[in-house]
């Protein structure tokens, strides 16, 4: 039995992941939701498609949370800013302001989770899953295969984007 975390890259449409690389590019004041040490975690359907392939051909059965290791946001917003546009000027938004600004605490802002309740999505042990022989691509990897997938494809369609831009100048100007 596979639990996986949250799916990203290249195919998905719910456009939590390719909205950052593809926001990082469009440059400017780029809103980076709660805390740089808040945790992200999150795997590349690629890897969580060869895992399954693995269990399936008889290497590992059982009950498995499959998805990548913890990285704090920090992190990931530095790869996106220095893989796409390190001239992109990134704002931080603590949490509980995003909140009084009325954003939603369920991914109101792509792969932000403000919502205290679940604060622990971001923070599943995977050891089982790595022991069986889980392997993850670098997140640069995972991130340029997105947005070139996502700029062939010319980007979500439009209002189905992870986050506006009048929303993110909303969000912006309502916690300055």
């Amino acid at each position: 039995m596979v639990r996986p975390g949250l799916i990203v890259g290249p195919y998905d449409p719910t456009d939590r992941f390719a909205y950052w690389p593809r926001r990082f590019r469009r440059g400017g004041r780029v809103l980076l939701p709660g805390d740089p040490a808040d945790p992200a975690q999150f795997i590349d359907v690629r890897d969580l498609a060869q895992w399954i392939l693995g269990c399936a051909a008889g290497r590992h059965g059982g009950v498995d949370h499959v998805t990548g290791r913890p990285l704090p946001f920090g992190a990931f917003f530095a790869a996106c800013r220095a893989l796409v546009n390190p001239a992109a000027e990134p704002v931080w938004v603590g949490t509980e302001a995003l909140l009084r600004a009325g954003a939603a605490p369920w991914m109101g802002v792509p792969m932000w989770i403000g919502a205290p309740e679940c604060a622990a999505v971001n923070l599943v042990d995977t050891s089982r899953a790595l022991a069986a022989g889980l392997a993850l691509r670098p997140l640069a990897g995972t991130l340029a295969d997105t947005l070139a997938w996502d700029t062939a494809r010319g980007g979500p369609a439009p209002g189905e984007e992870g986050l506006t831009a009048a929303a993110e100048r909303r969000l912006l100007a309502a916690t300055a």
